[in-house]
């Protein structure tokens, strides 16, 4: 009877041992997967002629690698740039640095495309003209 009760307790322990290392294994490889593709601009607010800093973090299926920079009343896009990566597309993370125009003013957008979600993705700034 003891004999079985070890057998128990060493495959209950093995059990919890392989649970554990499946549940840490995202954290051991160093991949952080995310659906939702994210595009940010900072600062929010910038006089004309400073630069903004362009931070994309792509899904697993990445960014078109051009972006665009829009006004924000009329929706028409007066850049198109390429962030410094893949081909096509970019798979990993980065930031870009971007001298807004000194005759800007206003509400304006970056947008690029998230292959993952075939979506195109945003973030406003406001540019001061003083």
């Amino acid at each position: 009877m003891q004999k079985n009760s070890k057998t128990l307790v060493i495959g209950f322990l093995i059990i919890v041992i392989i649970a554990l290392v499946v549940t840490l294994m995202g954290g051991i490889t160093g991949r952080n997967v995310s659906d939702k593709a994210i595009i940010s601009v900072e600062p929010k607010f910038v006089n004309a002629g400073e630069y903004i800093d362009i931070t994309i973090k792509p899904t697993t299926s990445g960014f078109n690698k051009m972006y665009r920079i829009c006004d924000g009343r009329t929706d028409s896009c007066r850049v198109e740039y390429p962030f410094k990566c893949g081909e096509y597309k970019c798979n990993q993370p980065l930031t870009v640095r971007y001298k807004t125009h000194a005759d800007w003013d206003g509400l304006y957008y970056v947008k690029a495309f998230d292959y993952k979600n075939e979506e195109w993705v945003k973030s406003y700034f406001t540019v001061v003209n003083e």
